[in-house]
């Protein structure tokens, strides 16, 4: 039998991989919305690009569910391929697109990407490589922080209309983070509730982020590859 999920504590964030996990209620939501958004799927094989929230682990119980999980963390992808063997769990950089090319094609792929210009066109080239060939419309999902990725965002667009590959709906709110453990944000937030006299869990949620839809055809991905430089993928506030 498959081993229950992992707790949220299950490992350290780490801020080289601008990791920071969603909550279990999120990670929930994820699931809950890709069996809405297939109602009637009985075999759905899916990209998860990046896994650091180990959404992959929602869907343990889920025989419908087959996702493939790209994950270059070594501490994610044994907790993930430890609780569930039949999940298919490809420990490597999103920046080896060679090796992706070879892996199963899937229906289609979620991600939550490093909040930054790169990082996200990197991981969502990634899922491209992924999409099946043929000319049927596709749909994607990409999670970001409509704050953190700012301007960028607006550049993404233009970026992905050039490749056929356009937005068309955005749920808000979708994801939320707690606080990070280890990270400055973190004694930021303490020290002032201190300074006013608070219990450092009058706040416990950093931020929230948004569930974009795409859809496209015969993406140009090469169009794409051609604006990320990286080395500057887990780089804040480019």
């Amino acid at each position: 039998t498959e081993s229950q999920k992992p707790t949220e504590s299950s490992f350290t964030t780490t801020r080289d991989l601008n990791q920071l996990q969603c909550d279990a209620q999120s990670r929930n939501k994820r699931k809950n919305f890709l069996k809405e958004r297939y109602p009637f799927a009985e075999y759905l094989r899916f990209g998860i690009i990046g896994d650091d929230d180990l959404t992959s682990l929602t869907f343990i119980q889920d025989f419908w569910a087959w996702p493939i999980v790209l994950e270059k963390d070594h501490r994610l992808t044994k907790i993930i391929q430890d609780a569930s063997p039949r999940f298919s769990v490809h420990e490597m950089d999103v920046c080896n697109t060679t090796h992706i090319a070879t892996l199963p094609r899937v229906q289609t792929f979620i991600t939550d990407p490093p909040y930054t210009f790169h990082g996200t066109l990197a991981f969502i080239v990634a899922g491209l490589h992924m999409l099946k060939s043929d000319k049927s419309i596709k749909e994607f999902y990409v999670i970001l922080n409509p704050i953190m990725i700012g301007r960028h965002f607006e550049t993404i667009q233009r970026i992905f209309a050039s490749a056929g590959i356009y937005l068309t709906e955005v749920l808000e709110n979708f994801s939320q983070y707690k606080i990070p453990r280890h990270f400055a944000e973190e004694r930021r937030a303490h020290k002032f509730l201190a300074g006013i006299k608070l219990s450092p869990e009058a706040i416990q949620y950093s931020s929230s982020s948004n569930l974009y839809i795409f859809k496209t055809r015969t993406p140009e991905i090469r169009k794409i590859e051609q604006q990320i430089d990286h080395n500057q993928l887990y780089t804040h506030y480019l």
